[in-house]
């Protein structure tokens, strides 16, 4: 584009970067409030025995845009398909050792219930040995993480499950 002699196709082009930057960033703060909305409506359970683990868990969920009140806590397997009994969820996180039934047997009840066979599952643990990794994997694990565990990673974890 070559500017003619009062310069009036740099000032066109500069008037459509102006425009095109406001539209971005209309655009940005709609999709921002999109995804704030369906986090707010978005229901989490969280399976592990610990309840330290499951605060610090409740915690960095609620820092990445969740509601306490759409975010379930279950002690083990068991108590978590009773919960689920009564409510539906979104994204199920699980520990792997619990006592009771462990996060392998209960992702294998999940995956084998056509009401909640298609739920998001990551299994957090401290397992890190390969064949653990490939046997829950099989098992219709669909994310795996370690413990200890980062708000970044766990964030990434999560908001790749939940598309």
């Amino acid at each position: 584009m070559e500017p003619d002699s009062d310069g009036k196709n740099i000032i066109d082009l500069n008037e459509e970067i102006i425009r095109l930057k406001a539209e971005n960033k209309k655009l940005r703060e709609s999709l921002k409030k999109e995804r704030e909305q369906r986090l707010r409506m978005t229901k989490v359970l969280v399976v592990d025995d610990s309840e330290l683990m499951q605060e610090i868990i409740l915690d960095a969920l609620m820092e990445f845009g969740f509601q306490r009140g759409n975010i379930g806590l279950a002690g083990d397997g068991q108590k978590a398909l009773d919960i689920l009994s009564d409510q539906t969820f979104n994204l199920i996180i699980s520990d792997w050792h619990m006592p009771g039934m462990t996060g392998l047997e209960f992702i294998k009840r999940i995956r084998a219930d056509p009401d909640f066979f298609k739920v998001p599952f990551l299994m957090m643990t401290s397992e890190g040995q390969k064949e653990n990794i490939l046997k829950a994997v099989s098992s219709g694990v669909d994310q795996y993480m370690l413990k200890p565990f980062n708000n970044d990673d766990l964030r990434k974890k999560v908001f790749l499950l939940l598309g």
